[in-house]
């Protein structure tokens, strides 16, 4: 402890090593040079009994240490300055304390932690630049700003400039407005979640969003992204493909653009999805099977197909899994099922001849 046993070597060993202020400001309690320093480099350094009425200390701490404010008197602590300056530092502060009557104090009220709606008067609410102030950091406090607020476009624009989720709060009016969202929406795809019903049936508002980033499919509500049209446009980017719906995948061009683009390794997902009539199109069998080269599970082959290559029934466990066994036995039925039907169109022909 012999560091610290001048007033200049406790000061210095304050500035430059932080961990230890606690033993020096122990040392020199009563001295106010010290004490003022400790506070601004030990946040958890608790103001002596003798300068609990200093105001001057106060100010200073206060500003400095959000911990300070409770170590001071109530008259101190109820001092306008000292008030604001400890709000300014993120003190939690109980609204009781608070002057409601006075601007600049509830300017730094609404900015600290401990702040809520249910607290502030009907004048302040009506105020956008305090309720800014006091939902910039928290989004989710826009569900209790009054909705002129809500309304307002320079409002939610500088509100979704500290956060773009702060979107889903705009009123209904904004979120219907394409000069509003659009500049928005193509930067963050997200947002098309929150658009307003109008904006989102609104068939050539998506088509231009698409055009900008086809990741926007996957944002749409379910009756716009059954639009064929939108499916066809976006099939060749397969981060969409999960997005696309089961109910228009009986759509040869939809689903061979899919097939062609998606991930090798999410082929056979791809065909599980698929109706039975997609799912024994040769070509996508051969695209799947082939790139795949992969064992296939047999339930996900249509009965159809099954009875085709001859495993319907009871024996359709003895189906072979591998792909390309598969597509073998596939391609001789069908060569069969050809063959079997010109012979058919030749017999026929024969007996009519003979009629």
């Amino acid at each position: 402890m012999a560091l610290y046993k001048t007033k200049e070597t406790a000061l210095k060993h304050l500035k430059n090593n932080q961990s230890f202020s606690c033993k020096v400001f122990d040392l020199f309690r009563e001295d106010m040079d010290v004490v003022r320093e400790a506070v601004i480099h030990d946040k958890w350094a608790q103001i002596p009994s003798c300068f609990a009425d200093n105001k001057e200390l106060a100010l200073h701490s206060c500003s400095r240490n959000p911990f300070a404010f409770k170590h001071f008197s109530p008259r101190v602590r109820s001092d306008r300055e000292v008030l604001i300056a400890a709000l300014k530092s993120q003190t939690k502060i109980p609204s009781t304390s608070i002057d409601f009557n006075d601007w600049e104090m509830v300017a730094a009220y609404v900015s600290s932690p401990n702040c809520s709606f249910g607290d502030l008067p009907a004048e302040i609410l009506s105020s956008a630049s305090h309720v800014v102030e006091l939902v910039k950091n928290d989004s989710t406090a826009l569900a209790s700003v009054p909705y002129h607020c809500l309304d307002n476009e320079a409002f939610m624009k500088t509100m979704m400039e500290f956060n773009i989720h702060s979107f889903q709060y705009a009123s209904e009016r904004l979120r219907n407005s394409v000069d509003f969202v659009l500049p928005y929406c193509t930067k963050h795809p997200l947002m098309v979640w929150d658009l307003g019903n109008e904006l989102k049936n609104n068939k050539d508002f998506i088509t231009h969003l698409l055009e900008s980033d086809k990741a926007i499919y996957n944002y749409l509500p379910l009756n716009m992204r059954g639009r064929k049209s939108f499916a066809r446009y976006v099939a060749d980017n397969p981060e969409t493909h999960h997005a696309i719906p089961s109910e228009i995948l009986d759509d040869d061009g939809l689903v061979d653009l899919m097939v062609q683009n998606t991930y090798k390794s999410r082929l056979l997902e791809l065909y599980t999805r698929l109706p039975a009539t997609q799912k024994m199109r040769l070509s996508i069998m051969e695209k799947v099977f082939v790139d795949t080269n992969s064992q296939i599970s047999v339930e996900v082959l249509p009965v159809e197909l099954l009875e085709q290559i001859g495993f319907a029934g009871s024996n359709w466990r003895d189906c072979p899994s591998n792909g390309l066994h598969l597509l073998e036995l596939y391609r001789t039925a069908k060569l069969k099922d050809s063959l079997d039907s010109k012979l058919s169109i030749k017999e026929d022909n024969k007996r009519k001849v003979k009629i």
